[in-house]
């Protein structure tokens, strides 16, 4: 019962109201002993000042510096209450900005994701299985033509090579076709990276090809190619263990998002909106 109540959206939202509560009462209440025209440095400003300084240069600062850095922290803080004062903050859209990530934020702390079961991440991996399948893997040798080279007889050139290494399975496939920057071998590459490097219309044309038998010629965006594929493994459907951390990855993703749109709900039930129609500008002459 309580754990169901502490994942409610309703009971994060009344905690980040009482955050909030509670912030601006502290904050209420360390300006509560200043004077009107009066700035108090408390001991535990000067900590986080003096602890930002020896983070950013792993030694603390000398009496001079840590002058320095407090007639700064007091430039800001007049500034800050005379920006205030005359409403700067009121209609400044990166305050706005700025002040809308806070609560954002805050909001997700409050809405901490717990930690997913096993059972949880299975029903996740079932329900997304395209996103986590293992794709096929294949391994292949090709044999170039160059198209450019050989113009109009690359087509026939390339027949006559396919009937070579078809009748002769012991020929030297470095013996035939022309020389190619890309190597002859590929081993265990799926339809995407084969995609990368010979394109998505080669790529297409090798995951049909049966294996142990020379094929071809497959058009690539670089001219002709013979094609061997010598092993094809296929795609499946991984076990979670294989998975596990990019399925928690995503689980917690999806959740996070979940819970941030469910906050946003409840706040956003809070208010009424009215928008008001937008006013056209008079085009002079036309009426």
């Amino acid at each position: 019962m309580l754990r169901r109540v502490l994942r409610e959206p309703l009971f994060h939202f009344l905690l980040l109201g009482l955050a909030i509560f509670l912030a601006s009462v502290a904050l209420r209440d360390s300006k509560s002993t200043e004077q009107p025209g009066e700035i108090v440095i408390t001991s535990g400003v000067v900590e986080q000042i003096t602890t930002a300084f020896t983070r950013t240069w792993n030694r603390p600062p000398g009496e001079q510096e840590l002058n320095g850095l407090m007639e700064d922290y007091i430039k800001e803080e007049i500034f800050y209450r005379e920006a205030v004062a005359m409403g700067l903050d009121r209609d400044d859209i990166i305050v706005r900005r700025r002040l809308a990530q806070k609560i954002d934020f805050l909001s997700e702390e409050l809405n901490a994701v717990p930690e997913p079961g096993e059972q949880d991440l299975q029903r996740y991996l079932e329900s997304n299985r395209q996103q986590f399948q293992i794709g096929t893997k294949i391994s292949f040798t090709q044999i170039y033509v160059n198209t450019e080279k050989r113009g109009a007889s690359a087509e026939a050139d390339a027949q006559r090579i396919l009937t070579q290494l078809i009748r002769n399975k012991n020929l030297d496939t470095g013996q035939v076709g022309d020389p190619f920057l890309i190597p002859d071998d590929h081993d265990s590459q799926s339809a995407d990276e084969i995609a990368r490097t010979f394109g998505s219309g080669f790529a297409a044309e090798v995951v049909k090809v049966k294996t142990d038998q020379w094929t071809g010629p497959l058009k690539s965006e670089y001219g002709l190619h013979l094609v061997l594929v010598r092993q094809k493994v296929e795609g499946r459907m991984p076990l979670l263990a294989e998975v596990k951390d990019a399925v928690k990855k995503e689980w917690i993703r999806v959740e996070r998002a979940k819970a941030k749109q469910e906050f946003y709900r409840l706040l956003r039930a809070r208010y009424t909106v009215r928008i008001e129609p937008a006013q056209t500008a008079q085009v002079p002459g036309k009426q």
